[in-house]
């Protein structure tokens, strides 16, 4: 009688523990289910403001490496101010974080969802990598701007966002300081040029992020999303 009442007792604390676990792994699934909704969200917003960046830099390089530049300073400066604009992904990882560091990942018992969440997190850190490499190039870009834009009429255009554009806002303005004839302080082709590489860096990281990486990110976000509404009955 004793075995079998240790025996049963025994049954019922595996059964309390595994009660627990399953409630505990429906709360974080639950949790990085809204994550991962919100990442896709600000990466979908990323790649309209990265692609819009590049088509910026393209817009500029151009101009920078017409004969005349004397009648388009307008334009200049606001090529400058918007192709250096840069939009960081708000990461959601302090679910992602908690399930990996602390180990809590047993919780979920599906090999390919704790594959794929591993892999989405190591997606996501070299994409904030390749986002500071961006940073670098927009950094060094600006070292050249200072040398041939008058900050005196710089100041106007930092009015001007990219989320000007995403909006549809202050967009009367944006095209009278745009086709204004504003002097550039520096006409020096070489300069310019050095200007266009530093942008150029940054384009081709940004051009790999729009083909590679924040497609791969939606796509594994959405895989992971499907397996835990699948698994644990969400919406």
């Amino acid at each position: 009688m004793l075995f079998l009442a240790v025996f049963l007792g025994f049954l019922a604390e595996n059964q309390r523990e595994h009660i627990i676990e399953q409630r505990r792994a429906k709360q974080y699934a639950k949790s990085l289910l809204d994550d991962l909704q919100n990442d896709t969200a600000d990466i979908k917003k990323a790649f309209y403001f990265e692609k819009l960046a590049n088509l910026m830099i393209d817009s500029l390089i151009d101009i920078e490496h017409e004969n005349d530049i004397s009648k388009k300073g307008g334009a200049i400066y606001y090529y400058v101010r918007m192709a250096s604009w840069q939009y960081t992904i708000d990461w959601n990882k302090a679910t992602i974080n908690q399930l990996i560091n602390s180990g809590n990942l047993r919780y979920f018992h599906d090999p390919q969802l704790i594959t794929k969440i591993s892999e989405y997190n190591t997606l996501s850190s070299s994409i904030i990598d390749l986002q500071n490499t961006i940073d670098a190039s927009v950094t060094r870009s600006a070292t050249y701007k200072d040398l041939f834009t008058n900050a005196q009429y710089y100041r106007l255009f930092t009015r001007i966002s990219m989320d000007d554009l995403y909006d549809g806002k202050n967009l009367e303005f944006i095209d009278s300081v745009k086709h204004a004839p504003i002097p550039i302080f520096k006409n020096d082709p070489a300069l310019l040029n050095q200007h266009a590489n530093a942008l150029l860096a940054a384009r081709s990281n940004r051009a790999f992020l729009l083909k590679v990486s924040f497609p791969k990110a939606i796509k594994q976000a959405a895989g992971i999303m499907e397996l835990l509404k699948k698994e644990y009955h969400l919406k």
